[in-house]
């Protein structure tokens, strides 16, 4: 018994770490030690996902979201998420699985939302678009700009409602959600000054590059 006991203490000491590597993990955004990988797939159960919230300013003010259509029913609407690969970065991984399945690009901007959920971690980044690719990997799936309306204003509340309607049920999507809007307005701030300053520059500014899928890898359905 003294020996099951030490066995069961040391595997719950090795997940408390293994947690607080990922949540520092996803704070800052960096990559994490692969034994800490191992020990949050094995011990925790739990895949690693990160993913973007793709956004951009219309006229007025407006934010404007881009979500995709669901694999398994394509009459619902998600964010761009997936697992991260061995040897990327939460940021790395965010913007590849972005480019892939919602075929945009741009500036990485800051942590939007972590949702833990029984089988999946995910972290979830702002993304200020600069392009919107015709060829990509999921094109097929589909992409829709919505509309959030000018962050505060009577018209949001109704643009939410709308955005509500078509967002898939399950709860990751629902709390991202919840994050973008509570965020909203300096997520609108942010964009405008992104955009702004693309403006003085004259050209988009620096975006970040997808990194490839490595040789080999399968993408897992979601």
């Amino acid at each position: 018994m003294a020996d099951v006991a030490l066995l069961l203490l040391l595997a719950g000491a090795a997940a408390v770490l293994a947690a607080a590597a990922w949540r520092r993990a996803a704070r800052t955004g960096g990559g994490y030690p692969a034994l800490f990988r191992w020990l949050c797939v094995t011990l925790l159960r739990q895949r690693l996902r990160a993913g973007c919230v793709p956004i951009t300013i219309a006229p007025g003010g407006r934010l404007k979201l881009l979500l995709i259509r669901s694999r398994k029913h394509p009459e619902w609407l998600t964010f761009p998420a997936g697992g991260v690969e061995r040897g990327e970065t939460l940021q790395q991984a965010a913007v590849r699985e972005t480019f892939e399945e919602a075929g945009v690009s741009g500036q990485l901007g800051v942590r939007v939302a972590e949702v833990r959920e029984r089988k999946a971690w995910t972290v979830m980044y702002s993304l200020y678009v600069h392009a919107e690719h015709t060829e990509y990997e999921e094109r097929a799936r589909g992409r829709c700009w919505l509309d959030l309306g000018v962050p505060g204003s009577p018209q949001a509340a109704e643009a939410v409602a709308e955005v509500r309607k078509t967002l898939s049920q399950k709860a990751v999507h629902q709390q991202v959600l919840e994050q973008v809007l509570a965020m909203a307005a300096e997520l609108a701030k942010q964009t405008e000054r992104n955009e702004q300053e693309s403006r003085q520059c004259g050209a988009p500014l620096r975006s970040h590059a997808p990194r490839l899928r490595s040789r080999g890898a399968v993408r897992s359905k979601k």
